[in-house]
């Protein structure tokens, strides 16, 4: 086996990143965070703010070696060799019988279930990326849909409330009587199969992945995966949205 040589630098500043985002997410009591643990509330900027971004170009650039690593260039003008080429790939156009045409679809819904955080947002865009490019009539005809799953778990004695957001959170805080317990979900691994049967029944949340049927896919392609660095930069500096931590009524 030819042996591979790791870039320091690079796993280095990604663990970092990695570390910073687990002190933000987790900083061991949400009733107090030291100042630069948040985001900044209207303007200016925090170490909070600077994470997030941060891991987008770790990622980035990791994914840019990784591709070279293998001789493939990313690009928009790849054929589906690769996806033969690819065993996951491979195995899910089988698994969705869509090697040949959309008229053999095995099933009308295709669901994307990922983790709810930085991680998962990167392998549901992939996975997204990947329908773009060789089978976009999948997202045209209103298939592909994303699964939202759970933040956070409030729950007293009587009662169990899945929240789905900061505003849910604190509102089942306020619904439920003495000090409920609040349980954060970092992942699909961490829900039980008894909990999980909740969030697939009739209580499903969908979000549908939908594209102007007006737009190119190429162009889109092009600029969101191609060469030019420098305006998809621009584009997240304009475009980035952050949470913002809002302070409980306890802590005034």
């Amino acid at each position: 086996m030819q042996k591979t040589e790791r870039l320091i630098a690079l796993d280095a500043f990604r663990g970092i990143t990695i570390a910073a985002m687990i002190m933000v997410n987790q900083p061991g009591s949400w009733s107090f965070k030291y100042d630069q643990m948040r985001h900044a509330q209207w303007n200016g900027c925090t170490l909070t703010d600077l994470i997030f971004p941060f891991f987008l170009v770790i990622v980035g650039v990791a994914c840019w070696f990784a591709f070279q690593k293998h001789g493939q260039k990313l690009s928009v003008s790849l054929t589906k060799k690769i996806v033969y080429e690819n065993e996951e790939f491979n195995l899910l156009q089988a698994a969705l019988n869509i090697e040949e045409s959309m008229e053999a679809l095995r099933y009308n819904n295709v669901v994307i279930a990922t983790d709810a955080d930085v991680d998962g947002m990167h392998i549901r865009l992939l996975l997204i990326t990947f329908f773009l490019q060789f089978f976009p009539e999948l997202i045209k005809e209103n298939h592909l849909y994303i699964l939202q799953t759970p933040l956070f778990r409030v729950r007293n004695k009587k009662e169990t409330i899945y929240c789905y957001s900061e505003e849910e959170r604190r509102n089942a805080i306020k619904n439920l009587s003495g000090k409920p317990e609040i349980t954060r979900f970092k992942g699909l691994g961490e829900i039980s199969p008894d909990e999980f049967q909740h969030f697939i029944g009739d209580d499903i949340r969908l979000e549908p992945v939908m594209l102007d049927k007006a737009m190119s896919i190429e162009q889109l392609l092009k600029f969101y995966m191609g060469k030019n660095t420098p305006d998809r930069q621009e584009f997240i500096i304009e475009n980035l949205k952050v949470e913002v931590d809002l302070i409980e009524e306890n802590q005034i």
